[in-house]
């Protein structure tokens, strides 16, 4: 893709040509090995600007005004905000691609940049609060202000959590509080669609906007809501924003010696749906200590020798994810959709994985990559469908969990969310980049991203830092089944002698 450049090589500068117009015939006329330069700039960056059209014969300065206007409106005032963002995002694409300073691209490389570029975005989506700042006695809106908004983790600390926050996530679930917060997300969907219902011209905000609606719907999980309960959720069915009516089934993924089972909560679209709506199967991450399944994330998450994720799903889920899954397709005309963050963002790869037959779509947000043998299974299977699922995934600038894992397939697509600031490792993983006013949207090439040394250096460390945890976790989870065994056996010939 790129080499060094000698004297004797032919070379395509870019800084002949008016704009991206006159110089896109002469880019594919080139050989493949011809370096592409720019006498202005050497480096990305420059590719960048002249792909979007910032840039014109003669002249190194960006035509902004008219470009923020139309496609950046909350950031026309501020060229320093989208600078920074500019140049983060050029950084990020340098390092995605291999592009090493003094190296020169060819031809066939930039080809490929520029193909990758139409998914490149700038900007924010649309506002989900009114207010952004916490305010008191909101606690279900304040929760989804942190994870959805700009507050920073010492305001979530010190402002967040209330003494009702407190107990209700660390010592005994409060089931009202986690409807308040169902209810919320409702609502806070309901506005979002209403938005994008509306034609605002803006292509990028409405996708940053689409990305947000995906993540907003994969805290559910963590909530819990309750068997039977209607929820609306927006879909979007044949390029048009609808609010589809749906009901709340929960599916067990563990047997019950194993104590509270592991869910996942599907979305299925009540009767009189419109056609094209989709059944929505969420999976949860790993949760907060007063979760009905915990600490069975955290047992899966530590599993040494398993993707993340991976040891639940092979032991316990995937023939009962299976079952539903071929009942669904079987007995419904609803096409399936899964979608999760964190550790459920890795539970949606690896059952779009085993079952790219019977999943249409896959959203996952902030996974850890999987196993070599997974993706071989599933490259192999998609090759025989003549439609494979439609795969999307969202990692996050300063998230190491996406540095877990084997490798992406080939065919999934896979994208960057930067920041104009760096927010910290917490953040960067519980935070929604979609939510912030000036983010950068960055397609990635899933094989070269799975080749990255650093991803091999981080299984090994994860191998090593997870045996210990995941065998404390194991003897922690059995005397807990033990216990409740034996105190149902004392319940129940209790119950008999007193008969």
């Amino acid at each position: 893709m790129y080499h060094k450049l000698s004297s004797k090589d032919r070379v395509l500068d870019v800084a002949q040509y008016q704009d991206f117009a006159t110089f896109q015939p002469a880019l594919y006329a080139a050989r493949d090995e011809t370096p592409v330069i720019s006498s202005f700039d050497q480096k990305l960056s420059f590719l960048i600007r002249l792909r979007l059209g910032l840039v014109s014969r003669g002249q190194r300065e960006e035509r902004l005004a008219s470009f923020l206007k139309e496609a950046l409106s909350a950031l026309v005032d501020d060229r320093e905000r989208f600078e920074n963002l500019f140049q983060r995002a050029a950084r990020e694409l340098l390092s995605a691609w291999g592009i090493r300073a003094r190296t020169f691209l060819t031809a066939q490389a930039v080809r490929r940049l520029f193909e990758a570029l139409s998914s490149l975005s700038f900007g924010g989506s649309f506002p989900l609060f009114a207010k952004s700042e916490f305010q008191k006695g909101e606690d279900a809106k304040n929760i989804l202000r942190w994870f959805m908004g700009t507050p920073s983790f010492r305001d979530c600390s010190f402002r967040v959590m209330t003494f009702r926050i407190l107990k209700a996530f660390l010592f005994k679930k409060e089931s009202a509080l986690m409807q308040e917060i169902c209810s919320e997300i409702e609502t806070l969907g309901t506005a979002l669609c209403q938005r994008l219902q509306k034609n605002h011209g803006n292509p990028w905000k409405e996708r940053l906007s689409e990305i947000l609606l995906g993540h907003l719907l994969t805290l559910l999980p963590f909530f819990e809501p309750e068997q039977g309960q209607e929820l609306k959720i927006p879909q979007k069915i044949q390029g048009c924003w609808e609010m589809i009516s749906c009901c709340v089934e929960r599916l067990s993924l563990t047997p019950r010696w194993l104590g509270a089972p592991f869910l996942a909560f599907a979305l299925k679209p009540k009767q009189g749906s419109p056609k094209g709506a989709r059944l929505l199967l969420l999976f949860p991450g790993t949760a907060q200590p007063t979760a009905s399944w915990s600490p069975l994330d955290l047992w899966t998450d530590f599993a040494p020798l398993f993707s993340i994720g991976e040891f639940l799903f092979s032991l316990f889920a995937k023939k009962r994810l299976s079952s539903f899954l071929q009942q669904e397709r079987a007995g419904s005309r609803h096409e399936i959709e899964v979608s999760g963050i964190s550790l459920g963002g890795s539970l949606t790869l690896l059952t779009v994985a085993h079952f790219p037959d019977l999943v249409q779509t896959a959203r996952a947000y902030t996974p850890a990559a999987l196993g070599r043998h997974v993706i071989f299974c599933y490259e192999k299977k998609s090759a025989l469908l003549k439609t494979p699922p439609d795969v999307s995934l969202f990692v996050q600038k300063g998230d190491i969990v996406s540095w877990f894992g084997a490798r992406w397939a080939r065919a999934w697509r896979l994208f960057l969310l930067v920041p104009e600031k760096p927010l910290g490792r917490i953040a960067s993983h519980l935070k929604a980049f979609s939510s912030l006013s000036c983010v950068a949207l960055i397609p990635l090439d899933p094989e070269r991203e799975s080749r990255r040394l650093r991803r091999k250096v981080f299984r090994a460390l994860f191998f090593l830092f997870s045996l210990p945890v995941f065998i404390i976790l194991s003897f922690f989870i059995l005397m807990r089944s033990l216990i409740a065994s034996l105190r149902a056996a004392l319940v129940f010939f209790h119950s008999r002698g007193s008969s």
